[in-house]
């Protein structure tokens, strides 16, 4: 279907984020000569891409009408009604235009819109694997698998399927379409919406999962030409990438509490704090390259999902699972604490046991073989006393002095 040719007609169009089985390496710079190199590369190796572009402006700012920069690493259209929007850090959101029915109840519109677009992108990916392979081999410094599994392994994740109704004005007069609206918005945030759509108030509700834009504008680039939709498209983006960096963070507290998997969890969570950082520096960024009324539309619908929430969240998960980690090092700590006493303890018995031994021996030796001390004017007294001492009374003196040294050990330890 071409919507292109024929704009008149009121259609459906979906956006799905879906997860990629590849990311750029994080701490790419996007500036970086071997990046715009990359994207060149993906333009000339690659079929179907409509869209792969660093900078759409030569000086940053010079037009305040269009973007400064792409966002996107590129789009692949495989079919002039289906476009993958591929993004940096591992989510593409899938843009699918489809013939619209008047005549079916709002329940069937989105059955029928989810139905047909999980359809399709279920038939075009395993193309896509096959170009995530030649993708991955342009440049492995810039490029890097996303989890263990291969690419031939690699399933498809669909995330969620938003619908939008693309109408025209004149269409809004229609009795029949005021009916639609009015149910396609009711479970929506703004369901008062489709009053103000019919009385020409608005020309867009894009809330929650079911969406109407009002005289969409295209053109060979698809749906991104109309920034209503852009903007949609990147808060998508945006949502399902922090999305992504929480269940990474999830994995991790499961595995640090539940699977007692302490090893893997710290990996899990070095990795998944890396990205969830990387996603809000990603994000400010990204938002000044953008015009102002995209960023002023993914901020409103930002808000309208409490995206900032999913962030605090975020950091609210890696506080819980590093204190799990910090809780569960502070116990080896003690641990080992208390078996380097105990190794200290044994050390010092056997210390002093050797010295009360050798002090027994030696004593008795020499008062057995007075020669030993001619050079003394007379016998030690020291060595005396110990020789007569009974043998187990030196050991249980050792003893008592080692307990003694424990505790005066503990004690400067403590304070």
């Amino acid at each position: 279907m071409s919507k292109e040719s024929n704009p008149d007609i009121p259609f459906m169009a979906t956006l799905t984020p879906i997860q990629l089985p590849f990311q750029l390496r994080y701490g790419v710079n996007t500036e970086s000569a071997e990046y715009r190199q990359l994207i060149n590369d993906i333009s000339d190796n690659i079929n179907d891409i409509v869209d792969a572009a660093v900078h759409f402006q030569s000086t940053e700012y010079s037009e305040l009408s269009s973007d400064v920069k792409s966002l996107r690493m590129f789009v692949w259209q495989p079919q002039h009604w289906l476009r993958f929007h591929v993004f940096p850090n591992g989510v593409a959101i899938v843009e699918h235009v489809q013939p619209l029915h008047p005549d079916d109840t709002v329940k069937t519109l989105e059955a029928k819109a989810q139905a047909l677009s999980e359809q399709v992108i279920q038939e075009q990916w395993p193309t896509f694997i096959e170009i995530s392979k030649s993708l991955i081999k342009l440049n492995q410094n810039l490029i890097q698998m996303v989890g263990d599994d291969s690419l031939n392994t690699f399933t498809l994740q669909i995330k969620w399927i938003t619908r939008c109704l693309c109408l025209k004005k004149p269409d809004l007069t229609s009795s029949n379409w005021q009916r639609i609206l009015t149910q396609w918005l009711a479970n929506t945030r703004s369901p008062t919406d489709a009053q103000l759509l019919c009385d020409g108030e608005l020309n867009h509700s894009m809330t929650w999962l079911n969406y109407v834009v009002v005289d969409v504008q295209q053109n060979a680039t698809g749906l991104m030409y109309d920034y209503r939709f852009d903007s949609m498209i990147l808060a998508q983006y945006f949502y399902t990438a922090q999305e992504n960096c929480n269940q990474q963070l999830k994995q991790a507290i499961e595995k640090a509490y539940i699977a007692d998997d302490l090893l893997t969890a710290e990996k899990t969570l070095s990795k998944a704090r890396l990205a969830a950082r990387m996603q809000t520096i990603q994000y400010h960024d990204a938002l000044k390259y953008v015009t102002r009324d995209k960023r002023e539309k993914i901020a409103e619908i930002l808000n309208g999902w409490d995206y900032s929430e999913l962030v605090e969240n975020s950091n609210r998960m890696i506080d819980v699972c590093s204190s799990r980690l910090e809780e569960v090092d502070n116990r080896r700590r003690e641990k080992s604490s208390v078996m380097t006493d105990l190794l200290l303890v044994a050390l010092s018995f056997f210390a002093v046991f050797e010295l009360s031994l050798y002090l027994v021996e030696l004593s008795r030796e020499m008062m057995s073989r007075p020669t030993l001390d001619y050079h003394d004017d007379s016998s030690s007294i020291f060595l005396s006393f110990i020789a007569n001492i009974d043998t187990d009374y030196m050991f249980s003196f050792g003893v008592l002095v080692t307990v003694a040294l424990f505790f005066i050990y503990r004690k400067f330890k403590q304070s």
